[in-house]
């Protein structure tokens, strides 16, 4: 009997290519070893102690193999955030372990593509914040360097505060429209926080945790769309100051209100609104992608799958808070190591 032969593949073979690769993070800003490879979708993302980058091999660039000089992979740096990252692991790494085709019924790919879109937009927001509050702390050290004359103050500036509002509230706004399409992929109906508060709402009860969940965070997601609305359009109802004298003579930092549609905010420091939301919109992914793949997961082997909250020890390793279970017939919760 002949021996069976492998169907040969009309493409050109390339020594370069179908040869074993290998590589070497040597980027100037880093120099940390490789603590995490995630796949995502047909990216194979590299995350280090400071950075995450993205690695692309030949056939990627050029499946029809025509250049046979590309090198065997490339890579380049997408973030400044690495494993030790609140943000990355609340985002990129949680949806990494809980967006698995094996337990969820909903377009997987498309849920980490959106998943790296939210974390794009995160960046970007991460990033304004903290150029501002850079120039605002020296714009605070340059006036308390200033000699003041003895009828007439020079206040410190930072200078276009309205456009950083603008960046910072576009970004947040794009991290919300990610998370909301997320969530459509689970609920479909849900065309915003609304319906999907109502949705849920019906489905699982006023009490369900979930429902909670949405009604707890809803206020801030509606409070960066209507000041993004507000600030784009010029409304009346929103207000913008650059350091301000008051009236009891003390100089007031950069500041916003807002008095728009159901959203009411306080005047409020810029520098503050921007990191109170750059603290909590990690949070706000993690526990909404939490809630969802909860009320979807499918059984595992005949078992019911859970996601719980892992061990500490397994927290640590792994860098998530959650991930999935099976309850056992003796009714013990066993992580799995997916």
């Amino acid at each position: 009997m002949s021996k069976r032969e492998e169907p040969k593949s009309s493409l050109p073979r390339m020594p370069m290519r179908d040869a074993g690769g290998s590589f070497k993070l040597d980027h100037p800003d880093d120099g940390t070893p490789i603590s995490a490879m995630l796949s995502l979708n047909d990216r194979l993302l590299a995350v280090t102690k400071k950075c995450t980058y993205e690695v692309q091999l030949a056939d990627q660039i050029d499946p029809k193999r025509t250049n046979p000089n590309l090198p065997h992979n490339v890579r380049r740096k997408l973030f400044d955030y690495g494993i030790e990252s609140i943000a990355l692991q609340k985002i990129l790494l949680q949806a990494h372990v809980l967006l698995k085709k094996e337990f969820l019924k909903i377009d997987v790919d498309q849920a980490m593509t959106l998943t790296l879109d939210a974390f794009n937009a995160f960046v970007a927001l991460d990033r304004c914040r903290d150029e501002f509050v850079k120039l605002e702390n020296s714009a605070t050290e340059t006036y308390s360097a200033m000699s003041q004359q003895s009828r007439s103050i020079g206040l410190p500036s930072v200078g276009n505060v309205e456009q950083y509002c603008i960046t910072f509230t576009q970004k947040a706004h794009h991290f919300g429209k990610a998370l909301l399409s997320l969530s459509r992929l689970f609920y479909p109906q849900a065309s915003n926080w609304d319906d999907l508060e109502a949705l849920v709402t019906r489905r699982f009860g006023v009490d369900d945790q979930f429902t909670a969940l949405i009604r707890l965070i809803k206020p801030a997601l509606l409070l960066i769309l209507h000041l993004r609305d507000s600030l784009e359009h010029k409304n009346k109802g929103v207000l913008v100051r650059d350091f301000s004298m008051e009236i009891e003579g003390s100089i007031a930092p950069p500041t916003v209100e807002l008095n728009f549609r159901k959203s009411k905010l306080p005047r409020s420091s810029v520098s503050s609104l921007m990191k109170e939301l750059s603290e909590a919109l990690p949070t706000y992914f993690q526990m909404i992608l939490v809630n969802l793949a909860s009320k979807a997961v499918q059984p595992t082997g005949g078992f019911q799958t859970l996601v719980v909250e892992l061990p500490d020890e397994d927290q640590r390793a792994r860098r998530v808070r959650f991930g999935y279970g099976v309850r056992m017939p003796n009714g013990e919760v066993v992580p799995l190591l997916n």
